[in-house]
């Protein structure tokens, strides 16, 4: 891939004008001297804006300024915003010690996904998901330095580059089989804690986090009405095994009765509703299962085990993989054991009942992923992607299920 890169210059009024000054009245200045409008792409990306957001993340010393900023997209961008590299050059004191990249997070630039992203509030569900719980989750999180919006519902993360960060790294989701066992048994671990700090027997959860089913993507008799049709005659179905193909018909026949059941009471919890292996990156130090959640624009709440099951048919095994039943039991075991270890009473929530929730996430993953028929032609990474979690719901046998939860 080619990627286009944009250096700007910035001589700020900072380094001549405000020595000796006293520290507030120095920030003051140099907000006044760089104050730039927010970023509506990432070619407006200005030394003066990454200079404030890293004020604002209390990581730059007043003495010293951004000289300099040259800004590249990343490999990986959602389809709802865009993310680029942006390094960074300094002029002052201990310039050192700052950092030399930074990622910065803005809206998508193709007008529609924007709009989508926009009615749906992504962009200030990740804003709000930041401000207002990050700062005390069990789990990783990337730091954010700033969080800058403007009227429009523009929405610019200004985060650490967590590639700088000892020992961190990401799986390509893509990969042959996807994450390991023991990526994915990390995973499980840090699901479990996340989900027990904010389990609904033990605390109150915001009333700004959308249940599943009230989130338009992420609801399957919404998706089923908008997309069963077309992904019966696309060519993601035709991509699947024959009783693949058959389970396929039966589920798409049963979304209301899995939207149903995913409503239907029982305790909830915080979920990320898109933990993929895109979204993680591996080996923090001091968090559960040493991982670190990025992109929290589907935050939501509802039940603990979906996020698991999406996690592991879109990341983890390839369709007919034959240590899927061992291996997706096993990490359910873990998953839970970590709830339990998180303060979750295992007498009230109990091995089984996770059981069950754990396949009706199967069934809700296959119905949340058949809105690929909307993502334009198909191609082969989003034919791998439906056609593992298509066959993650088969191979566990999930369309058999009783459409109800044990609690």
């Amino acid at each position: 891939t080619v990627h286009q890169t944009v250096v700007v210059d910035h001589l700020p009024a900072l380094l001549s004008s405000s020595r000796g000054a006293s520290n507030a009245t120095k920030s003051a200045a140099v907000t006044g001297a760089v104050r730039q409008p927010v970023p509506a792409t990432w070619r407006d990306i200005t030394p003066g804006f990454i200079e404030r957001a890293l004020q604002a993340g209390g990581v730059m010393p007043v003495d010293t300024a951004v000289s300099s900023v040259q800004a590249t997209p990343t490999e990986i961008s959602g389809l709802l915003s865009t993310t680029v590299r942006v390094a960074v050059s300094y002029v002052g004191a201990d310039v050192a010690t700052l950092p030399a990249t930074v990622i910065v997070k803005l809206q998508s630039e193709d007008k529609a996904s924007r709009q989508v992203a926009i009615d749906a509030d992504n962009y200030q569900m990740e804003r709000r998901v930041y401000e207002a719980l990050a700062r005390d989750f069990v789990v990783g999180m990337a730091k954010s330095f700033q969080i800058a919006t403007d009227p429009s519902g523009n929405v610019v993360f200004v985060m650490e580059d967590l590639s700088l960060r000892e020992g961190l790294y990401a799986v390509d989701q893509w990969r042959l089989g996807g994450c390991s066992v023991n990526e994915a048994d990390c995973v499980a671990r840090a699901l479990g804690k996340l989900h027990a700090q904010f389990w609904s027997d033990s605390r109150p959860l915001p009333d700004w986090l959308p249940a599943t089913c009230e989130i338009e993507a992420r609801s399957p008799a919404t998706l089923a009405v908008q997309c069963g049709e077309r992904f019966r005659t696309s060519s993601y179905f035709e991509a699947l095994a024959d009783p693949a193909r058959e389970a396929v018909e039966d589920v798409l026949s049963r979304a209301v009765g899995v939207e149903e059941a995913l409503r239907s009471g029982g305790p909830v919890t915080l979920l990320h509703h898109d933990a993929r292996a895109d979204n993680l990156f591996w080996g923090a130090a001091h968090v559960p299962g040493g991982v670190v959640f990025l992109d929290w624009q589907m935050a939501g709440q509802g039940i603990g085990p979906l996020d698991l099951a999406w996690f592991l048919s879109s990341s983890f095994l390839e369709p007919g993989a034959e240590s899927c039943i061992a291996d997706y039991t096993h990490l359910l075991e873990v998953y839970w054991h970590s709830l339990i270890e998180g303060g979750v009473d295992g007498a009230r929530y109990s091995i089984e009942a996770a059981r069950r929730d754990f396949l009706l996430g199967f069934l809700w993953s296959f119905l949340v992923i058949i809105q690929v028929v909307k993502f334009g032609e198909p191609n082969m990474v989003l034919i791998k992607f439906a056609s593992r979690v298509t066959h993650a719901m088969v191979e566990m046998g999930a369309q058999h299920i009783p459409l109800a939860r044990l609690v």
